[in-house]
């Protein structure tokens, strides 16, 4: 099964911002705010590798579990 070039940048853009955000809820904060959250949860959905969807919902679940205003930025961005 050939991967998309599409779906390499996606996961490389994706495991670049769970490196730049991990454990700081501030830059989640701004993460939410520039609507980053919708753009990678498009990502979590079938016609993508497996790999790709499964790293862009742990960033997701990071996302929506860091704080409540990281959960209530992402669902008013939706």
């Amino acid at each position: 099964m050939s991967i998309s070039v599409k779906a390499l940048f996606a996961d490389g853009a994706l495991e670049l911002l769970m490196a730049l955000t991990k454990d700081d809820v501030l830059t989640l904060e701004t993460v939410c705010l520039l609507g980053i959250g919708p753009a990678a949860a498009r990502y979590a959905l079938p016609p993508y590798p497996p790999s790709l969807r499964m790293r862009a919902a742990c960033f997701l679940a990071t996302l929506i579990e860091a704080s409540h205003s990281t959960l209530t930025h992402f669902v008013a961005c939706q």
